[in-house]
C-alpha cells in the first residue's frame, strides 16, 4: 500500500495524460468488440429483429397482439426459430405505430434513424463526446433495432428543460408510455425537487396516451398478463439470460433489499441538486439497478451522461472498466452504478458551467 501511494502521489506523473490514454486503451476496445458483436448478431439473427415484432404488432389484430404464438406465426417470414412476442404496453403501440406503415426494412432504417439522431442530439444537450456511440452496449441498440435510444432520449432531453417544465414533463410522459419500467423512479425524483408542473405534466400525457390507446383496440388487461409470461420466457432462455444485466434476474427478489434504497438515495441526492449528468444517472441507472428484466443493450441509455460526467469525475474511467471487462453482467452493472455514484455524492451541489440545458 505505501508503494502504491507514492506512485499515486507522485507530482511529476501527468495524470490527465494517463487517464487520456486508458481512454483511448478503453475505447479502442470497444470498437474490437463491436466489429466482434457486429459478425455475431448478423451470424445468429436478421438484422433489426427486435424491430421485427413492434412492425408486426402495428399491422396485426390489436386485440391478439398479446398472443405469443400468434404474433410469432406473423413474422415467420423472416424469422421463426422462437417466440418473438410484443410486450411494450398499449401506449406504445399508439406512438410506434406509423413506423408500421412502412414496409418492414423502410420501417426500421426510419425508426434507427429518427431515434438515433434525437438520442446523440439529446446526448450532445448534455455534454458528451461522439465517443458515446462506440461502447457495445451503443452499438447493439440499431443493430437489434431496439427502442432504447427513444426512450432514453427523451427522457435526457427533459432533464436539460429546466426552464421549460411542462415540455418536460410531455417528453418524459411520451418515453414512460413506451417503457414505464424506465421511469419508475420519477415520481420520487420530481418530488424531491418540488417540480410539480412536469410532475402533473407527465401524469396528464401519460393518462392521455393510455385513453388514445384504447381506441387501437389493444387490451391493457392482455398486457398485464404477458409481463409475467414473457418473464418466465425470458427465464427459461439461457442465451437470454446470459446477457440480462439486472441484479432482479440474476440474484432473485432479494437482491431489491440492496438496490432499492441505493436507487432511492441516489435519485433524492441528484435531484436536489442541478447536475443534470448525475440526475440522468441515478434516475435511469437506478432503474436498471431494480428493474425485473433488462439487457445489455439498456445500458445504452447512461453512457452520455457518463461521458458528460467524465469532463470533471477521473472515476468514471473505472466504470468503463467495469462494462468492458467484468464478465459478470448484473455484477457490471452494480460496481459500475456503485462508481458513479461514489463519483457524482461530491460535487452534487455545483453546477455545471458546461451543459447545454437551455441551448435553442
Amino acid at each position: 500500500m505505501r508503494i502504491m501511494r507514492a506512485v499515486l502521489t507522485r507530482e511529476d506523473v501527468d495524470w490527465r495524460f494517463v487517464g487520456r490514454a486508458a481512454f483511448i486503451i478503453l475505447f479502442a476496445f470497444f470498437g474490437f468488440r463491436d466489429l466482434e458483436l457486429l459478425v455475431r448478431v448478423l451470424v445468429r439473427q436478421p438484422l433489426g429483429l427486435d424491430f421485427l415484432p413492434v412492425w408486426t404488432a402495428g399491422r396485426a389484430d390489436p386485440s391478439r397482439i398479446y398472443d405469443f404464438a400468434y404474433l410469432t406465426a406473423r413474422q415467420g417470414w423472416l424469422y421463426a426459430d422462437k417466440l418473438r412476442p410484443f410486450v411494450y404496453p398499449p401506449s406504445a403501440l399508439v406512438l410506434l405505430k406509423p413506423f408500421s406503415l412502412l414496409p418492414f426494412w423502410a420501417g426500421y432504417v426510419a425508426f434507427i434513424a429518427s431515434t438515433s439522431a434525437l438520442f446523440v442530439w439529446a446526448g450532445r444537450r448534455l455534454g458528451a463526446s461522439w465517443l458515446m456511440m462506440l461502447p457495445s452496449p451503443v452499438v447493439l441498440v440499431p443493430l437489434v433495432g431496439q427502442a432504447t435510444f427513444l426512450v432514453s432520449g427523451l427522457a435526457m432531453m427533459a432533464m436539460t428543460l429546466k426552464k421549460r417544465p411542462l415540455l418536460a414533463g410531455v417528453l418524459f410522459g411520451i418515453a414512460g408510455a413506451i417503457k414505464p419500467q424506465m421511469l419508475v423512479l420519477l415520481p420520487l425524483a420530481l418530488a424531491s425537487e418540488r417540480n410539480w408542473k412536469t410532475f402533473w405534466a407527465t401524469g396528464v400525457t401519460a393518462a392521455a396516451l393510455a385513453l388514445a390507446s384504447l381506441a387501437t383496440g389493444a387490451s391493457w388487461i392482455g398486457w398485464l398478463h404477458a409481463l409475467p409470461r414473457f418473464h418466465d420466457l425470458v427465464a427459461a432462455d439461457v442465451g437470454l439470460t446470459a446477457t440480462v444485466i439486472t441484479p432482479y434476474t440474476a440474484w432473485g427478489p432479494a437482491s431489491l433489499l440492496l438496490t432499492v434504497p441505493a436507487a432511492v438515495i441516489a435519485v433524492w441526492l441528484a435531484f436536489r441538486s442541478d447536475n443534470i449528468p448525475a440526475r440522468v444517472i441515478a434516475l435511469l441507472g437506478g432503474a436498471l439497478a431494480i428493474s425485473p428484466y433488462a439487457m445489455n443493450y439498456e445500458l445504452a441509455v447512461i453512457i452520455p451522461a457518463v461521458l458528460a460526467f467524465e469532463k470533471r469525475a477521473s472515476w468514471t474511467l473505472l466504470f468503463w472498466a467495469a462494462v468492458a471487462f467484468v464478465p459478470d453482467a448484473p455484477v457490471a452493472l452494480m460496481v459500475a452504478l456503485a462508481l458513479l455514484f461514489r463519483t457524482f455524492a461530491r460535487p452534487l451541489a455545483a453546477p455545471e458551467p458546461a451543459m447545454h440545458a437551455e441551448r435553442a
